[in-house]
């Protein structure tokens, strides 16, 4: 009997998901596949959709599928349970002759973060699906082999270019998520009412904004999540700031008492005002992210990294270059932010045009060092 348990918040759960498990299956030549849905992950700073809609989502997904299992067994433990302990729990439940844990390529970069790896390493064998857009993989593999003794199988198998926080903003925005998540489960989301925590913020920035920048907004706050946790950013922090970052970007109101009068600047500062005041945003990092989204600035957190290079780079910019600039962020975020001021700065000297004084002083800043 040979017996794979595959955890994850399934937060939704779409079609990378499937993929991996599909794959285990076939290559691991599996009697059984425990899809474990996790709680309340100790990981992750994101807040997770309700238990009991992640499993029924799961339990849909796993209609006529003998093979598989959907497991809640975190839910029976009363508490936050890190993996070496489920792993525990689940072999005293599942009897086999080989247990595998499957997990992500991400998830395997960051092993060494993980608690008690070692113990992990010595209680089962690790099968790794790797993930476009995630580097240094092969280095992480041979790390834990050497570090902990882990015995560890890679997948042929390569998750695409879509994460649970991408998704959970398309569904906020109501994009099309078909390619991603199965008919059965989107009905189910549908029907629920899952994942729009934000239609109130979404409706009044609509409303109050043309059809073309909330377009450019929406697509930079997907842009945002979609990286967040490459960032290690949490999707709210993300979602929002995206969002909001030009919402005071047709705004006609005065232009004086700000740092700058230009007004393709001054609205990163009233931007946040609004956000503030009007939004009812209150997290500091937030109004920061979106105050210093045009220029920059010396010493910028991960967040207001995050936001400059989403709103330069959705998917729905256009300009010499941009492509390569997205393949760097896949790498690294902060690469991708070196980058792109280091491009933004050769453009302005090569129009002729004179630079913001904060713009210059985060160039400065990040290229001098």
């Amino acid at each position: 009997m040979r017996i794979a348990f595959f955890g994850g918040a399934f937060d939704p759960f779409h079609s990378e998901h499937e993929e991996i498990a599909n794959a285990a299956i076939c290559e691991l030549s599996l009697d059984r596949l425990i899809l474990v849905p996790t709680q309340n992950p100790p990981h992750k700073e994101n807040a997770v959709t309700d238990f009991s809609d992640r499993l029924n989502m799961l339990s849909l997904w796993g209609e006529g599928k003998p093979e598989t299992v959907i497991d809640p067994i975190e839910a029976s433990t009363g508490k936050v349970n890190c993996s070496y302990e489920i792993i525990r729990l689940l072999k005293d439940k599942y009897k086999a002759d080989k247990y595998y844990y499957i997990i992500g390529g991400d998830s395997m970069i960051n092993f060494h973060t993980w608690v008690k790896p070692e113990v992990i390493a010595k209680e089962i064998t690790l099968a790794v699906a790797a993930r476009q857009g995630f580097e240094g993989l092969d280095e992480a593999i041979t790390h834990a082999q050497k570090a902990y003794g882990a015995d560890i199988i890679k997948l042929n198998a390569v998750g695409k270019e879509i994460s649970s926080g991408e998704l959970k903003a398309r569904l906020e925005l109501d994009f099309d998520v078909s390619e991603y998540i199965d008919g059965r489960i989107e009905s189910y989301i549908k029907e629920k009412g899952l994942y729009r925590n934000y239609a109130d913020i979404i409706n009044k920035l609509k409303a109050s904004i043309s059809p073309g920048l909330f377009g450019h907004c929406a697509r930079t706050a997907v842009f945002a999540a979609r990286y967040c946790t490459l960032a290690k950013v949490s999707f709210h922090k993300a979602f929002v700031a995206g969002l909001l970052h030009d919402c005071a970007k047709e705004s006609e109101s005065d232009t004086t008492g700000y740092p700058t009068e230009a007004k393709q600047v001054v609205h990163q500062y009233k931007g946040a005002e609004i956000a503030q005041k009007e939004y009812g945003v209150k997290d500091e990092e937030i109004l920061s992210a979106i105050r210093y989204h045009t220029t920059g600035k010396p010493a910028m957190t991960r967040l207001e990294k995050l936001i400059y290079i989403a709103d330069k780079l959705e998917d729905g910019r256009r300009y010499q270059g941009v492509e390569e600039l997205r393949e760097a962020v896949k790498i690294s975020v902060d690469e991708a932010f070196l980058r792109l001021i280091t491009h933004s700065a050769a453009y302005l000297k090569a129009k002729g045009i004179k630079a913001d004084g904060l713009t210059n002083d985060c160039i400065n800043y990040y290229t001098l060092q």
